[in-house]
């Protein structure tokens, strides 16, 4: 019987082993040639959990199982420490810094649904609050209008004192600065699942460019929403369960599947536009995907970092509606040395800011 456990527990081992190093790097594998390594990186942080929790408890009957989830987990360590860094590091510019928030603000809609902040928008109060240098904004069409809140003059005035250069477009890419720049003419057509905007950004530290991006988004529809809602609360069982997965594999994961393949292109196409303009870079924005995906693998082959893996401390999510807790936003980084990145856990969007302070490489 124990030689039978031994064997049973060796086999999950290995199976677990081989699902997490399949999900610490799917992101190599382009989705426009399979998409199964892609969506297993989407679940790296539950396989990881799960092959520690396996690690430990094979130490105590199966050493030889242990070890091979030890083993597994060396190898994909790069990726447990870009989504679980442990640096100790200060969010406040150093002397000649500055520091770079990318939100994805809902149209300026209130999430919370709250009936105190009707009168003052709450995210550009807080964006006015927290007074980061560089602000990039997603899903902004407008400053002036907000589905529930009032947008007051004085609110706005304080705020572009505050921020003297700003710019936003129909498609939702706004920028709020202290520096003035100007916008980089793209040969490029927005659409409204991909938009990206470039900026020189005459910064006191250095002038660079700034890429402002929201990639393809997976595009559920309420209905798609509430069957996962159902799925990750539990709620289903028996038949009912076994059709929702039925469900699951032919409108989430087709859903998935083409989101995927769709911004493998729009990131071969911002990494071609980050290569022809060169210099110091910073990339930040709506991904909708996560870290170490075929798409940020992409873009950061053009000499990028991810900002957060770098300077940040600890496990964070960006994306906290209908139960689909991903780091989707992220900033990128090329010529500068990242101080301090923190995700900001204001509620009043769908998405959570970044804000990173950067100084200049040189």
């Amino acid at each position: 019987m124990k030689r039978l456990a031994g064997n049973i527990a060796f086999i999950f081992a290995a199976f677990t082993a081989a699902a997490l190093i399949l999900s610490a790097y799917g992101g190599c594998v382009s989705p426009v040639r399979s998409t199964i390594p892609a969506l297993a990186a989407m679940a790296f942080p539950v396989i990881a959990l799960i092959a520690v929790i396996a690690a430990i408890s094979c130490l105590f009957f199966s050493r030889k199982s242990a070890l091979l989830l030890l083993g597994a987990l060396l190898i994909s360590s790069p990726t447990i420490l870009t989504y679980f860094p442990l640096n100790i590091s200060s969010s406040s510019p150093d002397s000649g810094g500055f520091s770079v928030m990318t939100y994805n603000v809902c149209n300026l809609s209130d999430f919370t649904g709250s009936q105190e902040n009707q009168h003052n928008n709450p995210t550009l109060q807080f964006i006015l609050n927290r007074n980061a240098d560089i602000v990039a904004l997603q899903e902004c069409a407008t400053f002036t209008h907000s589905p529930e809140t009032e947008v007051s003059k004085s609110l706005l005035d304080s705020l572009f004192a505050k921020y003297p250069y700003h710019t936003n477009d129909p498609e939702g890419q706004a920028i709020l600065s202290k520096y003035p720049f100007r916008e980089i003419r793209l040969h490029h057509r927005a659409r409204h699942d991909f938009q990206v905007r470039a900026y020189t950004v005459c910064a006191p530290a250095d002038t660079f460019t700034l890429f402002n991006l929201h990639l393809k988004s997976i595009g559920l529809n309420p209905d798609d929403k509430e069957l996962y809602r159902d799925i990750t609360k539990g709620k289903s069982e028996g038949a009912g369960l076994r059709n929702e997965l039925r469900d699951i594999k032919h409108s989430l994961i087709s859903k998935l599947s083409a989101a995927f393949r769709d911004r493998a292109v729009q990131a071969e196409k911002v990494k071609q536009l980050i290569d022809s303009i060169g210099g110091p870079v910073i990339v930040c924005g709506d991904f909708n995907d996560v870290p170490t995906c075929h798409a940020i693998r992409t873009i950061e082959s053009a000499g990028l970092k991810d900002a957060y893996s770098a300077a940040a401390l600890g496990y964070a999510v960006t994306y906290h509606a209908d139960r689909f807790y991903f780091r989707i936003d992220h900033i990128l980084y090329r010529g500068f040395l990242p101080s301090g990145v923190k995700r900001i856990s204001v509620p009043y969007s769908d998405h959570y800011p970044l804000i990173a302070t950067f100084t200049p490489a040189g």
